[in-house]
């Protein structure tokens, strides 16, 4: 499936600084220690979700309007 996405201005700079792979990659050790933890409110699906997207965005080609 494709899918357009417009990333609002403030966002911009820090998307083409790693399109959100840093930031992803914290909420990613987050869930994974939360579930460590036990107190998971993510799981599982999420981290898969967290990867989806990861790939999604290293492989996006920005479009000009």
């Amino acid at each position: 499936m494709t899918i357009k996405l417009q990333i609002p201005k403030e966002f911009e700079k820090h998307f083409n600084q790693d399109k959100f792979k840093d930031s992803l990659l914290r909420i990613a050790t987050d869930v994974t220690s939360e579930i460590k933890l036990d107190s998971a409110i993510s799981g599982r699906y999420e981290l898969e979700l967290l990867g989806m997207l990861i790939a999604s965005f290293e492989d996006s080609v920005i479009v000009e309007q």
